[in-house]
């Protein structure tokens, strides 16, 4: 038996709760409940010595340090569709660029200059808005790219729009 004050007065007070409440019934229940809750509560505390606890807090660490720099399965594959899709727009532009040249000089030595943008769209704002509210509305600036694009001739200097 356990020789802690602690365990019988907690089962004590809570033998006397479940007699105020339930009769004798309660009673031995939370008498029972009371002894079960505070030998557990005794037997934690001797389990955790300081020792342990800074074993426990060493392994907290070291798993947190051995998952820092590794990455989800859902950012591995989003960082590799958009690696595959700069890809793909890489490969349009070099092609693009092998078949252009400077409308002033001729020369092939161009750069992009940058892509256009379509602005707010009405539509897209109001079914945002529908759908999620007012921050929905945000989703009338999500333009998609048109086919125009900004060049410059890195020979003469000339900018020049390409549809």
């Amino acid at each position: 038996m356990m020789k802690s004050k602690a365990v019988w007065w907690t089962t004590g007070i809570f033998a006397v709760l479940g007699l105020a409440t339930d009769g004798l019934e309660g009673f031995t229940m939370l008498g029972i409940s009371g002894f079960v809750v505070a030998w557990a509560v005794v037997k934690y505390k001797a389990y955790m010595t300081p020792e342990r606890r800074q074993e426990i807090k060493a392994r907290r660490v070291a798993k947190k340090e051995a998952h820092k720099g590794q990455k989800s399965l859902l950012t591995k594959m989003v960082e590799s569709q958009v690696q595959a899709e700069n890809r793909k727009a890489s490969i349009q532009r070099t092609k693009l660029k092998e078949k252009m040249k400077c409308p002033r000089c001729g020369s092939k030595n161009i750069q992009l200059a940058g892509q256009h943008r379509k602005g707010f769209s009405v539509g897209k704002a109001v079914g945002g808005a529908a759908l999620t509210g007012g921050i929905g509305a945000l989703a009338g600036f999500a333009g998609k790219q048109t086919k125009k694009s900004d060049w410059v001739c890195l020979d003469c200097g000339r900018s020049f729009t390409i549809k």
